[in-house]
């Protein structure tokens, strides 16, 4: 089954490494926001963590690295690159 994420995210970025773990997961979002020099609370951790960065509530989600989604208002696959553990992150606000 294909899940698509909506193109009308808030924020996204690129991790450094794979994400195949809640715990890579939070570790990768710590490292966006020591790098932004954003402030981070990690309200609920696992593959769609929920965070406050610079208190801003949000849901994070894995998605295709596409950036043209968004322009082009298509959705994002999550599938993509999955065996690779390969995706970018899109945070929606709540």
């Amino acid at each position: 089954m294909k899940k698509t994420l909506s193109y009308n995210y808030d924020l996204y970025f690129e991790p450094n490494k794979p994400i195949t773990t809640p715990r890579e997961f939070t570790n990768e979002i710590i490292d966006y926001c020591n790098q932004e020099k954003k402030e981070l609370v990690i309200i609920h951790e696992g593959m769609e963590p929920i965070v406050e960065i610079n208190t801003v509530r949000y849901v994070c989600r894995l998605g295709e690295p596409f950036r043209i989604c968004k322009f082009f208002k298509f959705p994002i696959n999550t599938n993509s690159y999955k065996y690779l553990g390969y995706k970018w992150v899109y945070l929606y606000k709540l």
